[in-house]
């Protein structure tokens, strides 16, 4: 079994992590960690572990200040599952996991963490979704709402996830420095990716947005590909970004469109949770 953890969000999005069954590896802000993800202020300096064998991966929290998260659940330790998505700091990581046996996965205990918050979930609204400053109509069919956007859920297709992030827009650069930034790091993080861009963008409520193509490296026959659009309203920079394998794009190029169309930057800021 290989397990590869896409970094989603940040300065360091695209970065990829590749484990191998019987491998063992822990992830934090400083050296003391396997590998590390310096810019993120939030991380601890070891923040969490991932162990992986052929029944599966599991990550688990290394007593972390800020906590780990799975699909929005904090965790001390928990089992992961394709398409999941574990947070630590302000860092998000999609798993991916290949070679792993097509029947369901055998009920497995989640250990919460005993230091989170125990209020239960807000309501999710049938009608508009919120992200922050980000609002959407929902995706119908086999999109599922997640903590931070969308995933494909259709049996025999790629996870395909849509996320919405945001953070303060830095002050000095303008959107299309921000977008060749992102296209610069990505490419340096990752020998042989591609990037495609910055072109126009159309995004509600926003000053300005550009888009950008991103494309992993080809591994084993298999590449992802990120489409982002970056948007701008007074000091929110929002990031809405399509995660799929490259094969599979031209096939989720509609659900994107119908995404940015139906969706818009606000001044109003929910959890990332939802609206109630």
């Amino acid at each position: 079994m290989q397990a590869v953890f896409v970094i989603t969000s940040g300065p360091d999005a695209g970065r990829r992590i590749w484990l191998k069954s019987g491998q063992v590896l822990d992830v934090g802000r400083t050296d003391a960690a396997s590998f590390t993800v310096s810019s993120d202020r939030r991380m601890s300096s070891r923040h969490f572990e991932l162990r992986c064998d052929r029944g599966g991966c599991v990550v688990r929290d290394l007593n972390s200040s800020n906590g780990t998260q799975v699909n929005g659940l904090r965790v001390a330790e928990s089992p992961l599952h394709d398409g999941d998505t574990i947070v630590a700091g302000e860092t998000s990581f999609v798993v991916h996991l290949e070679g792993m046996a097509s029947q369901a996965a055998p009920a497995a205990r989640v250990v919460p963490d005993s230091r989170a918050d125990r209020r239960p979930p807000a309501s999710v609204s049938t009608a508009a979704q919120y992200f922050g400053h980000w609002v959407c109509a929902p995706l119908s069919g086999d999109w599922t709402k997640i903590d931070n956007g969308f995933r494909l859920t259709a049996e025999g297709r790629f996870p395909a996830m849509l996320i919405f992030v945001e953070a303060p827009a830095p002050e000095h650069m303008t959107l299309e420095q921000i977008a060749q930034t992102q296209a610069e790091q990505f490419c340096k993080a990752m020998p042989g990716a591609t990037a495609e861009g910055p072109a126009s963008a159309q995004v509600v409520g926003a000053d300005e947005a550009l888009q950008l193509t991103l494309r992993h490296p080809r591994f084993n026959n298999f590449a992802l590909v990120q489409r982002c659009v970056f948007a701008r309203r007074k000091g929110v920079l929002g990031t809405s970004m399509l995660l799929t394998s490259d094969a599979e794009l031209h096939l989720h190029m509609g659900e994107f469109a119908k995404m940015l169309d139906g969706a818009a930057l606000t001044d109003f800021e929910s959890g990332r949770s939802g609206r109630k």
